[in-house]
């Protein structure tokens, strides 16, 4: 936070007005594994996880942010949306980059039985 007030002094000091600071997203936690039952009890939009690929995901700040409208989110809060994610956007990279920051684990896999 000491880093955030910094660059908005800064930016003040240098144009003379107040600038909005940035928003800092999260690095992707790609080694904490998270089961689909704790997927589930995060099934709404106070708090939406949601799982693509594998990959679990913390949407709910992406929920009013989405071009297509909250309700395409909200939809795929506490559930596996891999098909639907896929079917809408089809391996865009653009996409990929936007949703990188709201990861906050991998799917743990289901054990096999013998």
């Amino acid at each position: 936070m000491k880093f955030k007030a910094l660059a908005v002094a800064l930016a003040i000091s240098l144009t003379g007005a107040a600038v909005a600071p940035t928003t800092v997203m999260a690095t992707p936690n790609t080694t904490k594994t998270i089961t689909i039952k704790k997927v589930k009890k995060n099934a709404s939009a106070a708090s939406c996880w949601s799982v693509v690929n594998g990959k679990v995901y913390n949407l709910t700040g992406w929920i009013n942010k989405h071009p297509g409208g909250a309700s395409r989110i909200i939809a795929m809060c506490g559930k596996d949306a891999t098909k639907a994610f896929q079917q809408q956007h089809m391996g865009s990279s653009r996409v990929a980059t936007e949703l990188a920051p709201y990861q906050i684990g991998v799917l743990k896999k289901k054990k096999k039985k013998a």
